[in-house]
């Protein structure tokens, strides 16, 4: 207040009032990035009248005020003069350097003179790029853009996104600034090639600035391309030399920037080196292969935007300069599929020498079971070996039924010295077949067909309708007392019997065990009520006698045997019984008969004063 007090004062000293004069003075405080008003033009006009009629003043020492940051404007100067209660209009214009300023308005009094509200110079607003920076490789399509904005004065407007991805340069996009923004983003989706972009904010004033420079990008969204990878040996001896391994890749777009050579070794240990670019796109390692066995090698290309790929160059083997004998479980196989209990078949297994010298006199043992934990031996072999070749060792075998863990091991006496003992063991399981399937006719002169299996065989009539049933020969069965295997004598489900079954059988750790043939979790996977006796028996357990579905095998016990507590259980050992239905002339797996079922080849030892015999019975109607 004192200020203006003061520069009244002396405009009083040294403008003599004068009724052809009236003074309208002010102040223009300096932009607040520090450029100075003084200099600048600012310019008086009647809004009534408009714009294009206007005086002006320069700022400072060079204007009417002779004194920095002031203007004095004579509104009677105006080519319309100007009157007591005139509002006039006054604003700092821009000279070329952007700075301007918000417009002010002052009324004419009687004074002589008048003092307008202080003016500030406004500073331009900036943007600067912050991403994509400059020369960045992007490796996807969709790039957000990010400006800054920085406004002294915070009245920024709008921001603007230029570039030339769409085969011109031009304005993309237009944004609103809202109050306290201090940068903003644009989605774009750009096809691979190289741009440029830039960013321009305006404020309310309509002054607007570009970023100080146009930032380049590239757009690179596909991955390099690797035309090869290879070696220059395919095969070593000994653990002292290296190979070279050539790898060509490149880049259409970003450029390659760096190519990894991976090994692996034998042990799968992983090494990277750096590959040399020795030649356009060829990118080279050499590498030690200091140990025995099979080595891979992966060739990884980055390019310059971050995408990758890689190409792998597979088996290069380093072999032991003396004999090395190594068996794969792989290689451990049988003559037959599916062969059934004690048919006699071939084991096979192939016996690698993986050195550089012959092996002779190789000693190839099999045993069923682990020999380190009571495998029995079931035969063995000797056979010679070329260097670098392999070899089928091969013995005879009378399976049994279960799973069977073969175990074969290549120079079983240990008569070569090798470098690598731990491949001369394998093993490989197979499991033969628990069940046999029994299948005929009903008619009294019928064939009956089974796997390794004797029945023995009452008849009294020759009828077309009924049931089989098949039990163990020692077995003494109630036919009236017969209940379904998972029920208890009044019904009630019964839990573990399957189990207890394949207990007493010794089948608890077969694959194709009783549990899991007939039940899922000890419940059966399928129950049908069936009719025995002229008696109904609900929800017996059931299962395909072979593949064809018409033929079903049941599984019952008789509760006579029970002794106490009401169900099927291992202490009372009460008889079981596989039953299945009669149907005359239907199609069955082996052909066409009457009847089909199937039983676990055990259960002729379910008790064991005769192991060797199941009996076979009818029930006529």
């Amino acid at each position: 207040m004192n200020k203006k007090i003061l520069f009244i004062f002396l405009v009083l000293l040294i403008l003599p009032l004068s009724s052809a004069a009236h003074y309208i003075m002010g102040f223009v405080e300096d932009a607040k990035d520090g450029t100075s008003a003084d200099g600048h033009s600012i310019i008086l006009w009647n809004p009534i009248i408009g714009i294009q009629e206007n005086i002006s003043d320069i700022i400072g020492p060079l204007g009417n005020s002779g004194t920095n940051n002031k203007y004095t404007i004579d509104c009677e100067l105006l080519p319309s003069g100007c009157n007591v209660t005139n509002t006039l209009s006054l604003k700092v214009i821009n000279n070329g350097d952007n700075y301007v300023s918000q417009e002010k308005n002052v009324s004419v009094s009687v004074l002589g003179y008048d003092v307008v509200e202080n003016i500030t110079l406004n500073s331009p607003p900036n943007t600067t790029l912050i991403y994509p920076t400059d020369f960045e490789k992007i490796p996807y399509s969709e790039v957000m853009f990010n400006c800054s904005i920085e406004d002294l004065d915070n009245n920024a407007k709008e921001i603007s996104l230029y570039g030339n991805w769409t085969g011109a340069w031009e304005l993309n996009e237009t944004q609103e600034i809202s109050s306290g923004d201090k940068f903003k983003t644009f989605i774009k989706s750009i096809a691979d090639g190289f741009y440029k972009y830039a960013c321009k904010v305006t404020d309310s004033l309509l002054i607007s600035s570009f970023s100080l420079q146009n930032n380049s990008f590239a757009i690179d969204t596909n991955i390099p391309l690797i035309q090869s990878i290879s070696s220059n040996v395919s095969s070593l001896c000994g653990k002292t030399n290296t190979i070279q391994i050539n790898c060509t890749a490149y880049d259409e777009t970003s450029g390659i920037d760096k190519v990894i050579i991976q090994s692996i070794s034998p042990q799968n240990e992983i090494n990277n080196y750096s590959a040399n670019n020795i030649y356009d796109n060829i990118y080279s390692y050499e590498i030690l292969l200091d140990k025995i066995g099979t080595w891979n090698f992966n060739c990884i290309a980055n390019d310059s935007a971050g995408n990758y790929n890689n190409l792998f160059l597979n088996d290069i083997n380093v072999y032991s300069e003396l004999p090395q004998i190594s068996i794969n479980s792989s290689s451990i196989n049988l003559s037959k599929t599916n062969p059934i209990e004690t048919e006699e078949i071939q084991i096979s297994a192939f016996v690698e020498n993986k050195g550089c010298s012959n092996a002779e006199n190789v000693v190839v043992v099999f045993f069923n079971g682990d020999p380190e934990i009571s495998g029995e031996k079931i035969g063995e072999s000797v056979i010679n070996i070329s260097e670098n070749d392999g070899l089928v060792s091969s013995i005879s075998w009378s399976t049994k039924i279960g799973l069977n863990n073969i175990f074969v091991i290549g120079d079983y006496y240990n008569s070569f010295d090798e470098e690598d003992e731990t491949d001369n063991k394998a093993n490989n399981t197979f499991s033969i077949n628990s069940w046999q399937e029994i299948y005929g006719n009903t008619q009294v002169d019928k064939v009956i067909g089974g796997d390794q299996v004797e029945i023995k065989k009452w008849f009294n009539e020759s009828y077309l309708e009924g049931s089989i049933f098949v039990a163990d020969s020692e077995s003494d069965i109630n036919w009236l007392s017969l209940k379904p295997i998972g029920r208890k004598k009044d019904g009630q489900k019964s839990s573990e019997d399957f189990l207890e079954i394949d207990e007493i059988l010794g089948m608890t750790f077969f694959e194709d065990s009783v549990s899991n043939v007939f039940s899922e979790n000890q419940e059966p996977k399928e129950t049908r009520d069936m009719i025995i006796y002229q008696k109904e028996i609900k929800n017996v357990p059931i299962i395909n006698s072979t593949e064809n579905s018409d033929f079903i095998t049941g599984l019952l016990w008789d509760s006579s045997d029970d002794s106490y507590n009401g169900e099927f259980d291992s202490e009372d050992k009460e008889d079981i019984v596989f039953v299945t239905p009669i149907i005359k002339n239907s199609p069955g797996k082996y052909g066409i008969y009457d009847y089909e079922i199937r039983i676990p080849s055990k259960l002729r030892e379910y008790n064991k004063l005769n192991i060797e015999e199941v009996y076979l019975y009818y029930e006529l109607n």
